[in-house]
């Protein structure tokens, strides 16, 4: 949304939004913001945020003009959300969409990503403002094969050490505790967060999930990095065992993000981490009752393919209303959890029929 700067109740946003409008006094104290937990840091700079709207008399309780300068409101269409700490036009946001604080921010103050939005609320509302989500300030040099010597040499964080990887865990649809019982952890490279898959064999994925657009190490900096060169490894093939205990199915995926939406919907997942190990998961894998779940794109179909040549249940995806609709499992996930389970266990009994157990 770009704001019509002309729009009365806009120049109110932006000037709630401003650095002066809640004196020291008025903002969160340091100590409490600091002692509260992830969620409830967001919820007490929400709530300040209601209260610099309403130092500005933003119209919080009726309708008014929506302020979004592509939007020719003549009927009043948009009011604030209080519940959700932002705002909502009936008028010209799809599917009922809420735009909260950190969206609002990012307009006001052209911030380029949740993390710079994230500080820049710490700034406004709470007192002695700080950034308190650590940034690197080293020049990155140039991306070379030297820097995989470094992967061997890391510390790996706990998820929870890091607001900005539980956000994005959960716009995945993926929880603290599935993350944890698979020994998800983090690993930082010059300002730059990845999430580390540990592979049954040991060895490691690292998937990025932070990111600065603006780096001149941007186009460098690769979104997925193992810990050695031309190692490979599948990760949670160990569920494969339980599996077995109760005659149950297991699903294979390429991505260890497809495998841990699985698990995240109470079954069994494992994931090849390239369609490129096909061949070597068929020599190695000793469990029958296997379904391939690879994307629904070209690539995925003929790797999927590739399982029913070997005998194994396939995904048909045009059986799948849902699941049809998206490219892979966790992002039918994030779009309809409960459709993406009830679907999932249609495929779990189309797969026990073709296995007859």
């Amino acid at each position: 949304m770009k704001i019509d700067k002309s729009n009365k109740q806009g120049q109110k946003l932006q000037q709630a939004l401003q650095e002066g409008v809640l004196s020291q006094g008025e903002k969160i104290k340091k100590d409490i913001f600091n002692k509260a937990n992830n969620a409830q840091k967001k919820a007490l700079l929400k709530d300040k945020f209601e209260g610099a709207l309403r130092k500005v008399d933003a119209n919080l309780s009726t309708n008014f003009r929506c302020f979004n300068e592509e939007h020719n409101d003549s009927n009043p269409s948009m009011r604030f959300n209080l519940e959700k700490g932002g705002y909502h036009c009936f008028g010209c946001m799809e599917n009922g969409q809420n735009f909260d604080l950190f969206d609002a921010i990012k307009e006001a103050h052209d911030c380029k990503g949740f993390k710079e939005c994230y500080n820049k609320a710490i700034q406004l509302f709470v007192a002695e403002g700080q950034t308190l989500v650590k940034t690197s300030n080293r020049q990155a040099g140039r991306f070379t094969k030297e820097m995989y010597k470094i992967l061997h040499y890391t510390f790996l964080y706990k998820i929870e050490e890091d607001e900005f990887a539980l956000e994005f865990l959960e716009k995945r649809g993926i929880s603290i505790a599935t993350a944890n019982r698979h020994g998800l952890r983090l690993w930082e490279y010059q300002g730059w967060w990845f999430i580390v898959f540990v592979n049954d064999n040991g060895s490691m994925v690292r998937r990025r999930y932070s990111k600065d657009d603006t780096s001149k190490m941007y186009a460098s900096v690769p979104s997925k990095w193992w810990n050695q060169r031309g190692q490979s490894g599948f990760f949670n093939q160990r569920v494969t065992e339980k599996a077995a205990l109760n005659n149950d199915i297991a699903f294979v995926t390429e991505g260890a993000f497809d495998a841990l939406t699985v698990e995240e919907l109470g079954m069994y997942g494992v994931a090849l981490n390239s369609a490129k190990h096909i061949k070597q998961f068929f020599e190695s894998n000793n469990y029958q009752y296997i379904v391939a779940l690879f994307d629904n794109d070209s690539t995925g179909m003929i790797s999927n393919a590739r399982f029913k040549e070997q005998g194994y249940y396939s995904v048909n995806y045009e059986d799948f209303s849902h699941l049809n609709k998206y490219k892979d499992i966790n992002e039918a996930l994030v779009a309809d959890r409960e459709a993406t389970k009830r679907e999932l266990a249609a495929l779990v009994r189309k797969a026990k029929e073709f296995y007859k157990i």
